[in-house]
């Protein structure tokens, strides 16, 4: 290095700390300023009703609803596990997301969707059981209700 390119290093080294100093109260305002208004901002979507810091509870209720479709059609080994999904639970799992919005699935809890699923499986019910029986696979709707009696529908 020659000395013009150590002194340069210098005056530059020196430049900036001359600039922070001068500058270190406005960029502390700039600062205080930006963080009140992230504050402000999350503020005003908490009053709102907008803000909420986990899932929210459309996400919620869809999710148990996609977990219900996956328990049983998620991996379809044979036979049995392609009807199950086909015959039961498409039919039901299409009839729910058309029949309720979004905005009723968020209100829904995992209680009152189990109460939606039972509904809708007993509505389909008399197509189900006939489509089971063409197949001889009536068994398939005792095991489907049997996991509704012990909660393993999710």
């Amino acid at each position: 290095m020659e000395n013009i390119d150590i002194i340069a290093l210098l005056l530059t080294v020196i430049a900036v700390f001359v600039a922070v100093f001068i500058f270190r109260r406005i960029l502390v305002w700039v600062a205080l300023i930006i963080i009140l208004a992230v504050i402000g901002y999350f503020l005003l979507q908490n009053r709102q009703g907008n803000f909420t810091p986990n899932r929210r509870p459309s996400q919620r209720a869809v999710s148990y609803l996609e977990q219900f479709k996956d328990n049983y059609c998620g991996l379809l080994y044979d036979r049995d596990d392609s009807l199950m999904c086909n015959v039961i639970i498409t039919p039901i799992y299409n009839d729910i997301v058309s029949n309720y919005s979004a905005k009723q699935l968020s209100h829904m809890n995992k209680t009152e969707l189990t109460k939606v699923i039972i509904q809708t499986a007993y509505k389909h019910k008399k197509q189900i059981i006939k489509q089971l029986k063409k197949y001889k696979a009536l068994y398939l709707w005792q095991d489907f209700t049997f996991d509704i009696k012990n909660k393993t529908i999710y």
